[in-house]
């Protein structure tokens, strides 16, 4: 059926590769653990880009965690998790909540008035999938490879 729920199949044929003996029985046995039926979790490997954007300070920031930005943020794409850079940010600082222009830092900075940060949006894409095939074979001097095929799934 073109319309309706599930009408795109989505599968990913995955390897693992040459990996020790104990790694190979371990990614085996959570297959078999599934059994083809139960989902899990499954992160695209190549979709980890950013999206960035800008916003300024509206307000000087004394060693905190708040910051209230321009106004202007609010048609601005910022997401919790996001990491923030520019003048003030002091080591890895992410987004750790917004509602509107107020924004809560993973620590405590000193920032001033009219700065402008950057903000870099993780962009990973994560679905839920099965594994109901898989093989493991010799690869080299106790290292195996593991393939499988995950199958998508729709489900919360």
């Amino acid at each position: 059926i073109a319309a309706g729920l599930n009408s795109i199949t989505e599968s990913f044929s995955v390897a693992f590769q040459n990996r020790p003996k104990v790694e190979a029985d371990d990614i085996e046995a959570f297959f078999s653990a599934k059994k083809g039926v139960t989902s899990f979790a499954f992160t695209y490997p190549d979709t980890n880009s950013t999206s960035t954007a800008t916003a300024v300070v509206n307000g000087a920031v004394n060693n905190s965690t708040a910051v209230t930005l321009d106004a202007a943020t609010t048609n601005v794409n910022i997401s919790a998790g996001a990491t923030i850079t520019g003048t003030g940010i002091s080591g890895t600082v992410t987004v750790s909540s917004i509602s509107g222009t107020a924004l809560v830092l993973s620590s405590a900075q000193t920032i001033s008035n009219d700065v402008v940060l950057t903000f870099s949006n993780p962009n990973e894409r994560e679905v839920k999938v099965i594994c109901p095939s898989w093989n493991v074979t010799f690869s080299n001097s106790d290292h195996y490879n593991v393939n499988g095929t995950f199958e998508r799934v729709y489900e919360p």
